[in-house]
């Protein structure tokens, strides 16, 4: 309550004072604002339009996505995310234009849990397709019409976003049968291949921690790089029975989920199946395989018919990878010295018919896996060819 007091009567000029500073008292008050730390909103937060959303059917769901606006019609900063309205319509053949069909609100997303339809930095919704609605629509040849607004204030949306129309189909069969190989620094994938059909590969780049988890469900993977689509295969009635991608750009150290989806139409008709089982590798440091056992060198005596050498033998490695071997000669102890075979030795043994007479020979084994990588030397085991006693 605005007081005031006046102990003895002034001119009228003066008086008029206090009449102008009631009045501006009572219109403050009027105005509602209590103090100059609470202002009070001369208009709603309207925040900007959506203008990138779009929209493809996978499987029985209708998948959109879109930004989120960060920003008001103002440039003002929203600062929490706003709610989501999503409204769809349909049209039939020989309907009203997609542009002109009416859509009506099917789903509300709070702003408080907007951040949970969040990936790869844009709102995802999945409009899910009941069985009898897709086989119905498929075959009347139903066209969903989407558009969608967001609200930060109850008494004001945002205008209507961009609208996409997808065309209800019949998706193909997910794929199956998925095999993965690592060998250095590519990966291949094969999978049965169907000639009516195209696929599309995606690759995320994911924590290697989270690749036993991903490996069963591949929302637990714990992305480095969100899943894109890196190839894509048409439609072919020739080719070999299984269908192959050869990705070559990966890393050591790194690993990768991958998901393939069919492919059926083309275009904006095109429609993918539901996502394959998840396969996920880990591309490791090659490792080379460890150095043959138990090398030994015996000196086989010269005959009537054959001269002196010296045979060599060695454990066979338990490495399912290994390629063969190769045998290294030398004249000083701790030196690998000059390889002897230049083709690998399939077999745990080497036949040296070219070591003279009366020299002292080390000799040492290493072991070759298929990618090339070569093994450390064996312990060196040690000949010499006497000359033959008169």
């Amino acid at each position: 309550m605005l007081s005031l007091r006046w102990r003895t009567l002034r001119p009228a000029r003066d008086r008029a004072l206090p009449a102008l500073l009631i009045l501006v008292a009572i219109s403050a008050l009027g105005s509602g604002c209590a103090s100059p730390d609470e202002p009070t909103a001369r208009h709603p937060i309207v925040p900007q339009t959506v203008q990138d959303l779009q929209a493809r059917q996978q499987g029985g769901e209708v998948v959109l996505s879109f930004t989120l606006p960060s920003q008001s019609t103002r440039k003002e900063a929203l600062g929490v995310p706003p709610a989501i309205e999503i409204y769809r319509g349909e049209v039939g053949p020989g309907g009203k234009s997609p542009e002109k069909a009416s859509t009506k609100l099917i789903y509300t997303i709070p702003g408080e849990i907007a951040d949970g339809y969040l990936a790869y930095g844009r709102i995802v919704y999945r409009d899910p397709i009941g069985l009898g609605e897709l086989t119905t629509a498929a075959t009347a040849g139903i066209q969903r019409v989407y558009e969608v607004r967001t609200r930060a204030a109850r008494n004001r949306a945002s205008a209507e976003s961009n609208r996409v129309v997808v065309r209800i189909r019949t998706a193909p069969e997910t794929v199956g049968g998925i095999l993965a190989q690592v060998a250095g620094q590519s990966v291949t994938l094969s999978w049965p291949r169907e000639a009516s059909s195209g696929y599309r590969v995606y690759r995320a780049e994911i924590a290697p921690e989270s690749a036993s988890a991903a490996s069963a469900d591949a929302s637990k993977a714990v992305l480095r790089m969100p899943l894109v689509q890196v190839a894509q295969t048409e439609a072919s009635a020739a080719g070999p029975p299984m269908q192959q991608y050869l990705d070559e750009n990966v890393e050591l150290g790194h690993a990768y989920l991958y998901i393939l989806r069919r492919v059926a139409g083309a275009g904006p008709d095109a429609v993918e199946s539901v996502d394959s089982p998840p396969v996920v590798v880990t591309v490791l440091e090659p490792v080379p395989p460890p150095a043959p056992q138990d090398v030994e060198a015996v000196v086989v005596p010269a005959t009537a018919t054959e001269p002196a050498y010296v045979s060599l033998s060695w454990a066979i490695s338990a490495e399912a990878e290994v390629a063969g071997y190769v045998v290294y000669r030398s004249e000083q102890e701790g030196v690998r010295g000059g390889r002897l075979n230049q083709e690998l030795a399939g077999s745990p043994t080497y036949r040296d018919a070219s070591a003279a007479v009366g020299r002292r020979y080390f000799y040492t084994v290493t072991a070759k896996d298929a990618g090339g990588l070569e093994s450390a030397p064996s312990a060196p085991a040690e000949a010499q060819i006497l000359p033959t006693q008169p």
